[in-house]
């Protein structure tokens, strides 16, 4: 996934990923996250008690950020990212 210039701003999720939700794929992490360009992930939550990743959660691979703010985010593990 490549997401530019995207402003993910305000979502919320249940239990993982307020503002991103990438779980694992497969055994060999071949999953790639790619955010660039003026992209921003703020103001995003997870709600449950025991929630993980208010911006983003990520389960395996290869993140790449250029020019990424990721800041204002809420859960219990991993404000930002997890």
């Amino acid at each position: 996934v490549t997401l530019t210039a995207v402003d993910l701003n305000g979502n919320s999720a249940t239990n993982a990923g307020g503002g991103i939700y990438m779980p694992s794929f497969g055994a060999i992490g071949t999953t790639t996250l790619t955010l660039t360009g003026g992209t921003t992930v703020q103001n995003n939550q997870v709600t449950s008690p025991s929630g993980q990743g208010g911006g983003i959660y990520f389960g395996k691979g290869t993140i790449n950020l250029n020019g990424v703010w990721i800041g204002s985010n809420t859960a219990t593990q991993g404000d930002g990212m997890y």
